[in-house]
């Protein structure tokens, strides 16, 4: 992932304000945060599913000129898709003040997944955003805001160029009570408790969360290592996510809502704030393995089993907060993902003020 390296310093500087991995203190956890917007790139964001919507940038574009635009992995070339340049307000800028051009393009179905070259022609004129910079990785597991288990058996996702493997989870655009995530390997033993090693962000790019220890505490993820006479040695260590809740963020962006998103342009408000879209979370995991390797690149299959509940509200952290601050300063195995609602007893749980914006 090209921005991650980005993403880790500017998280490192948001850790007070950030949501909690594992069980949170109440300083820490669930708290609303400054979430940065995606660093200025060619695509955005840099990893997407098919069906997603990904902006290609260019400084020469000009508004209604017509390209075509083409993905490439190896001897695979999808059909040419002809998109138009069309200005919108870029999200660095929380003013709305600022526009810039771009290609809205809609990644398509079937790509193989991995690394991805993009082509971008017009006439005898083009670039390339090259596959190091863009992963298409498998579709996210849904969630339901009460107690469910799935398993996918052969889940697809991949590893980008640079070893980041991905998955994602989809449906919390409906999801709005505390809930408690765990996502768990089977069969493929990664280790990821260093600072940085798990990035969260949505289908716009935001960062919305980040593993980050400090001298002031840790946002951990549980170290998971199965006993060697269990038969679950091929497990990895495992990721607890604590969501609060999001009640009034839900409420606040129906049809007629304080926050109401705008249909011309659904990265904003119609009252002209930048909108922070949490339907669709993207986890970026950089681990290793027990012999020190790391993943390969490429496409990645496993089981996937997804369990979600509802939080009883007793921890103290489910309480609603900001979630809509922006700062733009700031291989085979089995994936087990638990999200539950927790007991309320933790302090964080409060709620805040969900989009308030700070450019600075």
């Amino acid at each position: 992932m090209n921005t991650l390296k980005h993403f880790i310093l500017r998280s490192s500087l948001t850790l007070a304000s950030m949501l909690l991995l594992l069980i949170p203190s109440p300083s820490q956890a669930g708290c609303g945060c400054d979430k940065p917007p995606p660093a200025p790139a060619a695509v955005i964001p840099d990893v997407a599913f098919g069906g997603m919507k990904i902006s290609l940038f260019r400084r020469s574009f000009i508004k209604g000129q017509q390209w075509t635009v083409v993905f490439l992995q190896g001897a695979w070339k999808s059909p040419p898709r002809v998109a138009q340049v069309v200005l919108r307000r870029d999200l660095s800028d929380t003013t709305g003040r600022t526009i810039t051009p771009r290609l809205i393009v809609t990644v398509p179905h079937g790509l193989p997944l991995g690394p991805t070259k993009i082509i971008v022609s017009r006439g005898a004129t083009s670039f390339v955003i090259p596959a190091r910079t863009f992963t298409v990785i498998g579709k996210p597991v849904k969630v339901q805001e009460s107690l469910t288990q799935s398993i996918t058996v052969n889940y697809k996702t991949a590893v980008g160029a640079d070893g980041v493997m991905y998955f994602g989870v989809d449906g919390l655009g409906q999801v709005c009570q505390s809930m408690k995530f765990k996502a768990l390997l089977e069969g493929n033993p990664l280790r990821f408790r260093e600072n940085g090693s798990i990035i969260i962000m949505n289908s716009q790019g935001f960062l919305i969360e980040s593993l980050i220890c400090t001298s002031a505490g840790c946002t951990p993820v549980t170290h998971y290592h199965p006993d060697s006479n269990s038969g679950e040695v091929d497990r990895s260590d495992r990721i607890e996510y604590w969501r609060h809740s999001f009640v009034q963020y839900c409420i606040d962006h129906l049809p007629g809502g304080a926050k109401d998103v705008d249909p011309s342009d659904r990265n904003w408000h119609k009252n002209g704030t930048p909108h922070v879209d949490y339907s669709t979370l993207i986890f970026a995991v950089t681990g290793h393995y027990d012999n020190g390797s790391t993943p390969t690149e490429g496409m990645k299959t496993f089981n996937l089993t997804v369990e979600s509940d509802q939080d009883d509200m007793q921890g103290g952290w489910e309480a609603e907060q900001e979630e809509e601050l922006t700062d733009p300063q700031a291989k085979t195995f089995n994936l087990t993902v638990e999200s539950d609602q927790d007991d309320m007893q933790g302090g964080w749980e409060t709620g805040q003020e969900g989009e308030h914006t700070d450019p600075h």
